[in-house]
Formats: C-alpha cells, sequence, structure tokens
C-alpha cells in the first residue's frame, strides 16, 4: 500500500516562513527590553505591531501560533522573565483581541470591552505584584496610577490603529506584490 505525502501549499510555505522571521524578532525585542535602560515600553508596543504583521497575512492561526512560541522562546532567553509578563498578559495577544472586538462595530462598545478587558489584566497584576509595590501605592495612589495606565492604554490602542493603516498603506502592497 503506498501512502500519499500531503502536499504543503506555498500560502502555508509562507506562513510558516513569515512566523518563524516574527517569531525571531518578537523574541528578539522581549529580550531587548530586559536589557536596555530605557525606552522598554517600546519593545512591547513593538512585539505588538509585529504579531499584528503576522496576522494581518496569514491569520489568527499563525499568529496565536507564534505569540505562544515567542512566549515560550523568551521564558529560555530573556534573564528578566517578570518583564515578560507585559507580553503574555496584554502585548502580544492584543492583536487578536482588537481584531475580535472590533469586529462588533459599535465604537462605544468596544472602547467598554477593551478598557475592561485592560482593567481586568490590571487587576490580576495588582493582586500578582501587591506585596512588591511600594508603600507609596496604595489609597488615592492606586487609583491615579490606574487612571494612567488607562491613558496610556487608549494611547497604545490608538496608535495601533495607526500602525495597522500604516501596514496597509505601505507595507502590505510591498509584501503582497511578491505574491503575484
Amino acid at each position: 500500500m503506498h501512502k500519499t505525502v500531503p502536499q504543503t501549499s506555498a500560502r502555508q510555505v509562507r506562513s510558516l516562513a513569515l512566523s518563524g522571521i516574527l517569531t525571531g524578532f518578537t523574541v528578539l525585542s522581549l529580550y531587548l527590553e530586559s536589557i536596555v535602560p530605557t525606552g522598554r515600553a517600546g519593545f512591547y508596543v513593538l512585539t505588538s505591531f509585529l504579531l499584528s504583521a503576522l496576522f494581518l497575512e496569514t491569520g489568527m492561526k499563525w499568529m496565536l501560533g507564534a505569540y505562544a512560541a515567542s512566549a515560550a522562546l523568551a521564558f529560555l532567553v530573556v534573564p528578566d522573565k517578570v518583564g515578560l509578563l507585559p507580553f503574555v498578559l496584554l502585548f502580544g495577544i492584543y492583536p487578536a483581541l482588537k481584531n475580535v472586538v472590533e469586529r462588533i462595530g459599535r465604537l462605544w462598545l468596544e472602547w467598554v470591552l477593551k478598557l475592561a478587558g485592560f482593567n481586568v489584566l490590571l487587576a490580576v497584576g495588582y493582586a500578582l505584584f501587591a506585596p512588591m509595590l511600594p508603600a507609596a501605592l496604595s489609597g488615592t495612589a492606586t487609583l491615579w496610577a490606574v487612571l494612567a495606565l488607562e491613558v496610556g492604554f487608549i494611547v497604545y490602542d490608538l496608535l495601533f490603529t495607526q500602525w495597522i493603516h500604516f501596514y496597509f498603506d505601505r507595507i502590505a502592497p510591498h509584501i503582497r506584490r511578491d505574491q503575484r
């Protein structure tokens, strides 16, 4: 009896290659975040942008695979394991979440869901790290810190939207030109 080998399509090969490349850049970005003295938040944002490009080119399945692979590889090579939590809890998965929420089509509901999700993640982070936080972050200081983080999240989401427009306008035509 002769077994046939499943054929791998050019699209699957392209998706795998792109996933590998962007996973590598994501892990590199997370490594740099752990060693540079300033600008660390920018590396988290970069990871989101990299994974969103993968999502836009290959779809949810490949992006989630790259997210999982990036997190696993980063835990092996990045010296600051605690510094990976923002990626694992928010920045790495946000491209998929943003896509799902923005399919609703009601701007006010999208923002309510985004902010609610962000606040749940903040609550989880606070519960995990409350013993390590300075005493100055209690009472009204905590409220101000949460408000500042929410404003930062809103700015991040707006920048993310601009990134997606930039990607479709400037980057995607060059990538997709090679597929014709």
